[in-house]
């Protein structure tokens, strides 16, 4: 009976398209127990928008009304492509409950999606590229994040991925990669909003081009990575010089209104509210809440949380110490070299090396933008760390160790996928005396 089933679930195993299209299915249901009753996802940090004509039509100027008082419209907040889609859907479909779960719904699946493709185009094999995909999704720190349904906040999860898959699909050809990176980040152009995490994006773009150059050289060819970066960055100017130039017409006074005193306050708030910043980091957790104020920080912050959030980070460890095929990679040294790296920017002024990261604060210039490092730099320590996953599975997709590695991943998985599978993909939030807060 087993050899009889065996070819045919051969090729629903190394079936590439399974994986993305099954995911929509899974996460539709997860996120329509939300909508029972004539109910909507709203809250969060930034999801509180139910009319994006009128947003469109409110955010299209160098200035705009708040509340009769206005400011500087300094980001594509309100009129980027996802607005322009959200309003065109909203007047098509004239229903907004449609609209508000394409939003959420791609908040959710465009990480997952940019993941897997930039995994398939590198030749990982389709359940390979699924588990790193899903990684990258369902690990607490991202789950977490996404909770907030902040658009203009979340999207850069979404556009660092796939910026690294055009990066990777079209490095050879200069012209595509122009055209396709340039519109990448015009179609992702939300995801500038937030002009630190804007910052964030484009560091990752600079951070794939030196892991996609080094890939395909085998060594780092530094003219040809100057010039790829150059190309990448004139896209990156020229698709987005409609809001670009907006920006730089106000930057002057809005920087008026930043002190350095008002950053080093809020970024002193923010990290010392960061207890073990590195082992957080180490954990996948650098994201989450503590115990009892979700089901995510609660699960985490368990008995079984505790031992499994550590299997990551000791499969990465043994794996590049102890494989002979990883200790082959070169660029797999250079990789964690980053993510360690990241882990330094995001801890913040924390110890150790704090003193290092507050002199850059208070002497490079706009470094001080960097006021709330846990969020803007976990985010790019998540992507590096799943990066660092990706091409581990790449190395030794051939070797002993790679049943050993895909159990384990898929046994974290598992555990991570929890909130999902018991109806907690947007968990509840406790804010003590006053009761919780829901996403509906």
């Amino acid at each position: 009976m087993t050899k009889k089933f065996y070819p045919i679930i051969k090729r629903i195993k190394h079936n590439r398209f399974l994986y993305p299209l099954g995911m929509i299915p899974v996460l539709t249901l997860a996120l329509s127990k939300y909508y029972f009753d004539g109910s909507l996802i709203l809250g969060g940090e930034g999801n509180n928008v139910l009319n994006f004509t009128e947003h469109l039509n409110s955010t299209s100027y160098q200035w705009f009304s708040v509340y009769g008082q206005g400011m500087m419209n300094l980001a594509p907040s309100g009129t980027g492509v996802n607005i322009l889609l959200l309003a065109l859907l909203e007047n098509i479909s004239k229903n907004p409950f449609i609209t508000n779960f394409i939003l959420v719904f791609c908040l959710y699946y465009l990480p997952f999606l940019g993941m897997y493709l930039a995994a398939r185009e590198i030749n990982l094999r389709p359940l390979s590229a699924f588990l790193v995909a899903l990684f990258y999704l369902i690990n607490p720190s991202i789950l977490n994040y996404l909770v907030n349904l902040n658009q203009w906040n979340a999207s850069v999860v979404a556009l660092m991925p796939f910026l690294f898959w055009i990066t990777l699909r079209f490095y050879n050809d200069n012209l595509k990669l122009f055209l396709f990176s340039g519109a990448t980040t015009a179609i992702f152009s939300v995801a500038y909003t937030n002009q630190p995490l804007g910052v964030i994006g484009n560091l990752s773009s600079l951070i794939s081009l030196y892991i996609i150059s080094f890939h395909f050289n085998k060594k780092m060819i530094y003219s040809e990575f100057l010039k790829k970066y150059l190309i990448v960055l004139s896209a990156f100017i020229l698709f987005n010089s409609w809001w670009l130039l907006n920006l730089f017409y106000g930057a002057i006074d809005a920087l008026s209104y930043y002190s350095r005193d008002f950053a080093q306050a809020w970024l002193t708030q923010t990290v010392d509210g960061a207890g073990a910043p590195i082992f957080k980091c180490l954990t996948l957790t650098i994201l989450t809440y503590d115990y009892g104020l979700d089901f995510i920080g609660n699960l985490y912050n368990s008995f079984p949380g505790y031992i499994v959030k550590l299997i990551p980070v000791t499969l990465v460890v043994w794996i590049c110490f102890f494989s002979r095929q990883v200790r082959q990679e070169k660029i797999i040294p250079r990789i964690f070299f980053l993510v360690l790296l990241a882990i330094f920017f995001t801890k913040g002024t924390n110890p150790p090396f704090g003193t290092l990261y507050l002199s850059l604060f208070k002497h490079l210039p706009l470094f001080h933008m960097f006021k709330s490092p846990i969020e803007k730099f976990g985010l790019l320590y998540i992507f590096l760390f799943t990066l660092l996953l990706l091409f581990i599975f790449l190395s030794i997709k051939n070797s002993k160790e790679n049943k050993i590695f895909h159990f384990f991943i898929s046994g974290y998985l598992i555990f991570c996928f929890i909130p999902i599978a018991t109806g907690n993909i947007l968990p509840d939030h406790n804010i003590g005396f006053y009761g919780k807060t829901k996403r509906q």
